[in-house]
Order: C-alpha cells, then structure tokens, then sequence
C-alpha cells in the first residue's frame, strides 16, 4: 500500500547508502526480498561502499537473500541479454556469458510459483560442472 501511494522503493535509508532491499539482504529476510523485488526495487544501487544488495547478501552470508536477487536478476533480463542457452551433460540450463554474473548458471525453465528463474551455481569452467557451494564473484574468474 505505501508504493502504492508513492512511497520511494528504493530510498536511501542510513548513512551506510543502504536501500531497504541492502537490509534485507545483509539481515537474512529472503521473503521480504522477495516482496521488494516483485515492487521493483532495483538490485543494481551500490551503497556508500560500492556494494550492490547481492552483494551485501553474500558477504553476510546471507545465501537465500542472495539467491532470491540472482534469481530476480535472472527474471529480469540476464537471461535473455547476457545469457546462453546451453547444454552440458544431458541438462539444459542459461550462462551468464558478459558482465558481473558472468560465470553463473540459471535454471532454463521459469518456476511456476515464483515467475523467477533459479540460481544455479558457478560453472567450472575446467570440469565443466556447476559448483552451487561457490559463493558469488563479480565478472570472470581470473
């Protein structure tokens, strides 16, 4: 009801440049990470220290957070414009081929509860297997 009535989403909250989706993320409120996304709020505003909402879930160790941002990520285009379509062992599946997620593997098929696309995991690009206990890293691997 408040965005609804012209509540900013994304406002900056604190002194850290903190969205609510940042507190949420960095605090372990998967289902309210949810709820900001599903109303627009952009995972994509860094906070003072350059850090987007992602990754603040990951630092804090915050996997479902961070799970639920890549898979919105996901839903909201890395699929379809930085994404291939791929096949390895039998298992079809989209890699993120360009920009920060370059190297994570998304579900093919959208979840038909969530309309969201799931993270996978890193692919290793040696055994050419995807890696779920990695956590997330910016760009390729170097």
């Amino acid at each position: 009801k408040l965005v609804a009535a012209g509540a900013e989403i994304d406002r900056i909250t604190d002194d850290f440049g903190w969205t609510a989706l940042h507190t949420a993320a960095s605090r372990g409120f998967p289902d309210v990470c949810v709820q900001l996304r599903r109303l627009g709020s952009d995972a994509n505003i860094l906070d003072a220290a350059g850090f987007d909402p992602l990754r603040v879930s990951d630092a804090f160790g915050m996997v479902e957070c961070a799970d639920v941002i890549r898979a919105y990520d996901a839903a909201d285009g890395y699929a379809e414009f930085e994404c291939a379509a791929v096949e390895i062992g039998g298992k079809d599946f989209f890699l993120a081929i360009s920009g920060p997620t370059a190297g994570n593997c998304y579900s093919s098929a959208v979840d038909n509860v969530t309309g969201v696309r799931e993270y996978l995991g890193r692919i290793d690009m040696v055994t050419n297997q995807i890696d779920a206990s990695q956590a997330e890293s910016f760009g390729p691997k170097e």
